[in-house]
């Protein structure tokens, strides 16, 4: 969480660093994704996913600071959420076609 120059010798983070850290990942969100809600990175699990790499990202230096590019970023990430969404749909829907005499491809 965060630089290890912040850290003391010998010690991981801190519980001041970590909660630096979360918030400061949480408003990068909420700055590059302001239509998060309107995806399935809404859900907790997949928000968790989300957060990870935007940390991971921010750590790298990679972190989009463009309006234009955060919008681009944006809609990207809504068209990633709709295609899983769409995926996600059609799997349940064969499953439920699928004949039940206990030989089943999709688990």
């Amino acid at each position: 969480m965060g630089s290890k120059a912040n850290w003391r010798a010998g010690e991981g983070p801190t519980l001041e660093s970590c909660a630096k850290a979360f918030v400061k990942i949480c408003g990068l969100i909420d700055k590059v994704f302001p239509r998060l809600k309107e995806t399935r990175f809404a859900k907790a699990v997949d928000f968790y996913s989300l957060f990870t790499t935007i940390w991971e990202l921010d750590q790298a230096g990679c972190i989009l600071t463009n309006l234009k590019r955060n919008r681009q970023a944006e809609a990207l990430l809504i068209r990633l959420s709709v295609g899983v969404d769409r995926v996600r749909q059609q799997q349940r829907k064969a499953k439920a076609q699928m004949p039940t005499n206990g030989f089943s491809l999709i688990t």
